[in-house]
């Protein structure tokens, strides 16, 4: 607090000189920059936001410090500028005063006006003497009973329903040397009448610049100072020059208020900055992860691919050996097929040979029946053929030869016989175990199939592996922060080889 004192000390002492006549030579308004020249003129407004009424804040804490008001009440503080000045310029001169803003409550249906940076301005400022309400027109539960209104601040458009207001409500309230400030008029019918019915005495004081504030001065106790400012009207002698210094001190506030808000910018803009920064450091952590991330994919996809080629090269191979095998199989199958052709055939001709014996055999045993029979006959008919005993005893030994050798002979085939069922036994025997073969040869070549089709399947999960990362990694090359890094990777690289 005390630099601020001494920086508004500093700047009374430049104004000062500034408004003090050059050379001596007194300039034509010059009689009244004296009292005009005091300290409020050049206080520094605590509460700055985009106003109309910021270059009226010096003619306002000249006002609070030249007529000193017990009361002051501004309608409107939707902008609160102009109440906050009247607050400000109270508590820098320690007046034992009492400063109330009002915000009538909107129209029905309307959205009310928010409060809660004022409010909390005003509690962290000014709570002891002030207070900002929001309610009805009226004064009604506002004002203490009795009390009277020094200083009143109209900060709205003057409407009819204003002007009816304040007919009804306001003005039987002000004090013999209140003053009325409108800092907004209005088109409004009536307007320039009621407002010249408001000055008691015909006197008012009207400054221009970026926005119209007027100054009435309503009750007829008016100190000097104030009848002075009073009596300048434009065209008037002092009028200009005290309109410039009203002027060039708002401007100072016009200028504080752009300047805070520039300042409010330029600190958006550096924690922006600084935001933008962690940002980038970020993307930068996050590129040099997916960097090392890209690295480990790149060793995962080229094991991956040597495996797949592995992998592909072992599937070939088991495919050319189940192929051969197939092959080998189907070969011996075909030998296998042909030799059992064969087999039943010399089964068959063998079966042929041995009912043709089985037949001969038969017929041979059935001539023997009948031999034995010619024999029984011939025993009977031995004594009348006693000639022929020696023609039947060779006839009977040369069949008694032909039996022999047919028994030999039928011995023989019933031999061969059994010699070729135990062959073909044998024959089934082999071809039960080549069935045994061939299927233990199926059931290897089924699992080989499923095998061949497990490698398969693992061969397409580590192409679509492959294929993830190469996305992965054309993703990566193609993404903003991979461009965006581009430069730092580039330069990274020309360090290290440095």
């Amino acid at each position: 607090m005390r630099s601020a004192e001494q920086s508004e000390l500093q700047q009374n002492k430049t104004h000062s000189l500034a408004a003090s006549p050059a050379n001596g030579v007194q300039q034509p308004g010059t009689d009244i920059l004296t009292p005009l020249a005091s300290r409020s003129l050049f206080w520094r407004a605590r509460y700055l936001e985009a106003s109309p009424a910021l270059c009226h804040i010096p003619l306002l804490f000249w006002l609070v410090e030249t007529a000193r008001p017990r009361i002051a009440v501004t309608l409107g503080v939707a902008d609160a500028v102009p109440h906050f000045a009247l607050c400000q310029a109270v508590d820098k001169l320690g007046l034992d005063s009492l400063c109330i803003g009002i915000e009538p409550a909107p129209d029905e249906g309307a959205k009310p006006a928010d409060l809660t940076k004022q409010s909390d301005f005003n509690d962290a400022n000014f709570a002891e003497f002030s207070q900002i309400v929001q309610d009805g027109p009226g004064k009604d539960g506002f004002l203490p009973p009795e009390s009277q209104i020094d200083l009143l601040l109209i900060n709205r458009p003057v409407t009819q329903e204003l002007i009816e207001t304040l007919d009804a409500d306001w003005l039987p309230h002000l004090s013999e040397r209140s003053i009325i400030v409108v800092l907004q008029g209005g088109e409004t019918p009536g307007y320039g009448a009621f407002f010249r019915r408001l000055s008691a005495t015909g006197s008012s004081f009207t400054c221009d610049l970026e926005s119209r504030a007027t100054v009435l001065f309503h009750g007829p106790e008016q100190n000097d100072r104030l009848q002075r400012l009073a009596s300048l009207k434009p065209g008037h002698t002092g009028y200009l020059a005290a309109r410039n210094i009203f002027a060039r001190l708002g401007e100072l506030h016009s200028n504080a208020e752009r300047l805070a808000f520039k300042t409010r910018e330029s600190r958006i803009a550096r924690r922006q900055r600084d935001e933008k920064a962690a940002e980038l450091a970020s993307a930068q952590a996050e590129a040099q992860k997916l960097s090392a991330q890209y690295n480990e994919r790149s060793a995962l996809v080229a094991t991956a691919q040597a495996e797949a080629f592995d992998l592909s090269q072992a599937a070939a191979e088991l495919e050319q050996q189940l192929q051969d095998s197939q092959a080998r199989h189907q070969q011996e199958k075909e030998l296998l097929n042909k030799e059992i052709s064969m087999l039943k055939e010399s089964l068959s001709t063998a079966q042929a040979e041995c009912e043709a014996l089985r037949k001969q055999a038969a017929e041979q045993e059935q001539a023997l029946s009948e031999r034995y029979g010619d024999i029984s006959a011939l025993g009977l008919e031995l004594e009348a053929r006693q000639q022929e005993k020696e023609l039947l005893g060779k006839e009977i030994s040369t069949l008694k030869e032909s039996f022999g050798t047919a028994e030999a002979e039928r011995q023989k085939l019933q031999k061969l016989a059994a010699e070729q069922e135990q062959a073909l036994s044998e024959r089934y025997n082999d071809i039960a175990v080549l069935g045994l073969e061939i299927q233990a040869k199926a059931e290897e070549n089924r699992k080989l199939a499923e095998e061949i089709e497990t490698l398969k399947r693992m061969l397409g999960e580590t192409e679509n592996l492959r294929d993830a990362h190469a996305e992965r990694v054309h993703d990566l090359e193609n993404s903003t922060s991979w461009r965006v890094t581009a430069p730092l990777r580039k330069a990274s690289l020309t360090l290290r080889s440095k």
